[in-house]
């Protein structure tokens, strides 16, 4: 999922900031974190999953090195991975984005107990 979430154009930053994240939330917001992506990968996910399985790998990376843009399954998995992306943002990042800023360490946190 990682490579096709860095294909749409999320940064390996905001990937590593939901795995934070997704560490400092209890148990309850985790499971509700499962069923938000079980969702995203059983619908935005397979969709990518499906048009970029209707050629050969090969293919893909042919298209990028003769930088061929306008061929119909170009397009199709373009719209995919907009949607993959728009959705992967507006329903994974920004879910419980407020639980995480209460509970991750304070900035002048050292590590040290008092």
């Amino acid at each position: 999922m990682k490579d096709f979430l860095l294909m749409s154009g999320i940064n390996k930053k905001s990937l590593r900031s939901l795995n934070e994240r997704l560490l400092c939330l209890g148990n309850i917001t985790a499971c509700e974190y499962y069923t938000i992506l079980s969702d995203f990968e059983l619908y935005e996910y397979r969709e990518v999953i499906e048009i970029y399985s209707l050629l050969p790998k090969e293919q893909w990376e042919n298209y990028a090195i003769l930088e061929i843009v306008d061929q119909r399954e170009q397009l199709l998995l373009n719209r995919a991975l907009k949607v993959l992306k728009n959705t992967f943002i507006r329903k994974v990042m920004q879910y419980g984005q407020e639980e995480y800023i209460e509970t991750s360490p304070s900035e002048d946190f050292d590590g040290i107990g008092s």
